[in-house]
């Protein structure tokens, strides 16, 4: 029996990892599509847990939700699963990481697919962050927290984060502070 080279090995070993990642890329794709194709411009109900809280204003705040459960306006629970959604709020909300929330009469659009620069389009991004869609609530009473636990991790983590990074724009100009923001 002939020993291969580690060339042919490496090239074999790169195919296989090259096909593998088109298959996991197309699986992801249309599992996306069929979520937003069930949720397309339908008032839902959804029932989350907060993942990730940042500043997207002076007043509104960006989250990054689990989604656990989505309730049509008509049509009862949705067979959806769960899911990722990153949900844009104008006002000011009581809501923190690890909090379980209840958002009301919400719209889930899915994104524009292509760009027009050619670059590539807020989907991909959002795809390749594992998100879903986006949501944008223009009233805060649309959102609710229903339980908050007395301790969390990934609260405790991300408050540190807060804490860290304002310290280490304190001192900077807030030119040199909107680029530092930008990069952590």
């Amino acid at each position: 029996m002939a020993k291969k080279s580690p060339f042919l090995l490496l090239l074999h070993a790169t195919l296989v990892l090259v096909c593998a990642g088109f298959f996991l890329y197309a699986s992801q794709k249309a599992h996306r599509a069929g979520i937003q194709e069930i949720l397309r411009q339908q008032q839902v109900t959804i029932l989350a847990r907060v993942l990730e809280k940042d500043r997207w204003s002076e007043s509104g705040s960006l989250f990054r939700l689990s989604v656990k459960r989505v309730w049509g306006k008509n049509n009862g629970c949705l067979p959806v699963g769960s899911f990722d959604i990153q949900c844009y709020v104008k006002n000011p909300v009581d809501i923190m990481v690890g909090d379980a929330i209840v958002v009301h009469n919400a719209q889930i659009m899915p994104p524009i697919l292509t760009s027009v620069t050619g670059n590539p389009s807020y989907d991909d991004y959002l795809a390749k962050r594992h998100i879903i869609s986006s949501l944008f609530l223009q009233n805060e009473w649309q959102i609710k927290c229903l339980h908050r636990p007395t301790w969390s991790l990934k609260r405790s983590i991300a408050a540190w984060r807060e804490d860290l990074f304002a310290r280490c724009t304190q001192k900077l100009s807030p030119l040199t502070q909107a680029y530092y923001g930008l990069i952590f």
